[in-house]
């Protein structure tokens, strides 16, 4: 997602969870590690990022993807409670908002129940795909 003007990245920051903590990433930081644990998504603010989608299920294939301000990371292993699936490592200096699993349960919990399945399958859909294509490059 990629801010016009000024205002709208702010109005877009001040409505996100309250309990949103924000960080600073220096260039070579790595995060968002593979295999680990799924208990907050970030939202890169400021910077660029590498992410590096390993050799799994539902998983690319190693090739790095570069993710710039306005984008989220390590949301779809965060939404579906899986394990991550990939490594970030900051490419610049970043300011990143990490939201914690406290905060979207807040958020779930007042958005409809087919929403919440409509996401789900989504990401079933991009990990699939993402398996599709790493198949299709062997």
């Amino acid at each position: 997602m990629s801010f016009r003007n000024r205002w709208i990245e702010e109005t877009f920051l001040a409505s996100l969870p309250k309990d949103t903590i924000t960080e600073t990433w220096d260039p070579g930081y790595e995060t968002v590690l593979m295999d680990s644990d799924s208990p907050a998504m970030f939202y890169l603010e400021r910077g660029k990022v590498q992410v590096i989608l390993h050799s799994s299920p539902g998983c690319n294939d190693g090739t790095p993807i570069i993710v710039e301000a306005g984008q989220f990371v390590g949301e779809m292993g965060f939404l579906q409670g899986t394990k991550r699936c990939a490594t970030v490592k900051a490419l610049s200096r970043c300011i990143i908002r990490m939201i914690p699993e406290s905060a979207i349960k807040e958020i779930v919990a007042q958005v409809p129940f087919w929403f919440a399945v409509l996401v789900d399958n989504l990401i079933d859909r991009v990990r699939n795909d993402n398996a599709i294509i790493r198949e299709a490059k062997k």
